[in-house]
């Protein structure tokens, strides 16, 4: 089963869920810029994407702000390690893909064509 989300629909559940307006570029295969933040793809587990992430001075101001209001509503979705700058995605916490990750695990994670790209296979 092959899912796949345009950058376009990713800044609209940004939005939706933080009130604020976040640019999402696509920079190159499994490379997205959001702000001033450079991301990649690390790893990728059952249930799991670890990111890296690289920034510039202003946006580690930016992310300092933004990781307090995220924190919030993505608690156990999100996780940041600001001293290795990787950002862990659990995906078993999103309520539309629990059920789903039941039945599924993920096979590849992968940011291509300005989308993101989510294959699951049986368990």
């Amino acid at each position: 089963m092959k899912l796949e989300l345009q950058l376009s629909e990713i800044e609209y559940l940004i939005k939706k869920l933080s009130r604020h307006s976040i640019e999402i570029k696509y920079v190159g295969y499994n490379e997205i810029k959001v702000i001033n933040v450079k991301i990649t793809i690390k790893e990728v587990h059952d249930y799991s994407v670890s990111l890296n992430y690289t920034l510039n001075w202003v946006a580690n101001v930016l992310l300092k702000g933004a990781k307090c209001m995220i924190k919030k509503k993505l608690e156990n979705i999100l996780l940041w390690n600001t001293s290795k700058k990787e950002i862990y995605i659990n995906f078993s916490h999103i309520d539309a893909l629990k059920e789903l990750l039941k039945i599924y695990h993920i096979s590849t994670f992968e940011i291509r064509n300005n989308g993101l790209f989510l294959e699951l296979v049986n368990l």
